[in-house]
């Protein structure tokens, strides 16, 4: 199966159980109202800038996986790689006054709770990216 596709059944798959039968964004956070609004009122938008969003943190982690040569545990490297670039933007959101757009109100909502939702999504769609192409 081509890696392109194969990205987008599982960004799709994973998405789908997670967000929308798990509601797992809401359980993490606790931010209910910022969950529906991110995935419910504009679900399409924010569909296709997630897709390429957690496809730049995929293909950063694998440039590190090269990078070191790792062989086992790639996984851990997503994670890490996902706690860093994540943990980054939230520090940059709250090292700024509260404002009216969506991350700022998100992160200072969520703060760190909303880093552990990325590692978990992230993670979850590179294992089943993966597995579809074997």
């Amino acid at each position: 199966m081509n890696q392109y596709i194969s990205y987008i059944i599982a960004f799709s798959l994973v998405n789908l159980f997670l967000v929308y039968l798990l509601n797992l964004p809401t359980i993490i956070t606790g931010a209910n109202n910022l969950v529906q609004e991110y995935y419910y009122t504009h679900g399409i938008y924010h569909y296709f800038f997630d897709l390429i969003l957690i496809g730049i943190y995929i293909a950063i982690s694998k440039f590190f996986i090269n990078l070191f040569n790792i062989k086992n545990n790639k996984v851990l490297v997503v994670a890490l790689t996902t706690l860093i670039i994540s943990s980054f933007f939230m520090i940059g959101f709250l090292s700024y006054p509260k404002n009216s757009t969506f991350f700022s109100r998100w992160f200072y909502k969520t703060k760190f709770k909303a880093v552990i939702y990325d590692i978990i999504l992230v993670s979850s769609i590179y294992l089943t990216h993966n597995y579809l192409l074997l």
